[in-house]
C-alpha cells in the first residue's frame, strides 16, 4: 500500500476521530468494570492482567482500520469495516430488548449507555465514509491507479 497524498475531506477526519474515541471509550469502560469480567481460555480462568491485555489488543484492532483508511485510503478496509459494523448493528438491535429488561430489573441506565454508546458511535463513524465527499475521495484514488497502468 502507498501512503495517500493530498488533503483528506472532513468526513475522513471525523471518521478517524470518532472511531478512535469510540475505541478508547470502550476500552475505558471495560477497564472500569474489570472486576465484572471472568474470561476463560482452554478451560482455565484468565487473570486480570491477561484480561487487560485482551482489551488492549481489541483497542489495537480498532486502530487498524483507521490507519488503513486515513493513511492509505484503502477501499477494501472501508468495505470490511462496513461489513463488521453492520454485524455490530444487528448485535445491538438483537440486544436492545435485553437492555430494556436489565434496566427494568435494576441495571443503571448509564451503564447501558456506556456499554452500547461506543457501538452507536462506530455506526455513525462508518456512515461518514459514505458521505459524497468521502466517496469522491475514495473514487479519486481509483482514477490515479488507473492512470498508472495506462
Amino acid at each position: 500500500m502507498k501512503w495517500r497524498k493530498g488533503p483528506r475531506p472532513w468526513p475522513i477526519h471525523l471518521f478517524a476521530a470518532i472511531f478512535l474515541m469510540a475505541g478508547a471509550w470502550e476500552l475505558a469502560y471495560r477497564l472500569a468494570v474489570l472486576h465484572r469480567f471472568q474470561m476463560q481460555l482452554a478451560g482455565q480462568t484468565l487473570s486480570e492482567d491477561w484480561i487487560i491485555v485482551f482489551f488492549s489488543a481489541r483497542f489495537t484492532i480498532v486502530c487498524i482500520p483507521v490507519i488503513a483508511i486515513w493513511l492509505f485510503g484503502s477501499r477494501v478496509a472501508r468495505w470490511l469495516i462496513t461489513i463488521m459494523t453492520v454485524w455490530a448493528t444487528l448485535t445491538v438491535l438483537s440486544q436492545f430488548d435485553m437492555a430494556r429488561l436489565q434496566r427494568t430489573i435494576g441495571m443503571n441506565p448509564l451503564d447501558i449507555w456506556y456499554r452500547y454508546g461506543a457501538r452507536l458511535a462506530y455506526i455513525f463513524a462508518v456512515a461518514l465514509l459514505f458521505i459524497p465527499a468521502a466517496r469522491r475521495w475514495f473514487a479519486r484514488q481509483q482514477e490515479t491507479v488507473e492512470e498508472i497502468f495506462e
